[in-house]
């Protein structure tokens, strides 16, 4: 997109439309964790009982690091856990669909300037040759 026709192609109502579009889907990934989950099974319950083993082992570490690496107690435990799927899915949408958006658009910039610095070096060599043809 030409920066002159920027104004004419992003108005403000394009605008709203592109961050509301980003809110919903931010709102529809937080919210399908919910939708999505299953009660925790076993093994997650197995490992959470092992959190809560090592950190009542090194309470004083614990102490003195973060209220946050406190032992868990069944109150505060959340049983329910997204399946793998969501978690996948949650990857796939987060970070690598953006990230090969940024790539491809870098690269398109990339391609752009390479073509201007070739018209800007093309148009150099040929002003110097009109200069030396016009000297001789």
């Amino acid at each position: 997109m030409s920066p002159l026709v920027y104004d004419l192609k992003m108005t403000r109502l394009r605008m709203r439309l592109l961050l509301l579009v980003v809110w919903l889907s931010a709102l529809l990934l937080a919210s399908a964790s919910f939708v999505y989950s299953h009660k925790a099974d076993s093994a997650e319950v197995q490992s959470l009982e092992l959190w809560n083993k090592w950190s009542q082992r090194n309470h004083s570490v614990n102490a003195t690091l973060s209220p946050v690496l406190q032992p868990l107690t069944d109150d505060k435990m959340c049983r329910l856990a997204p399946p793998p799927e969501y978690s996948l899915v949650l990857v796939v949408i987060t970070l690598f669909l953006p990230f090969s958006i940024v790539v491809a658009l870098y690269t398109r910039i990339y391609r752009v300037v390479l073509d201007q610095l070739t018209a800007i070096r093309i148009s150099q060599t040929l002003a110097s040759v009109e200069r030396a043809k016009s000297r001789s």
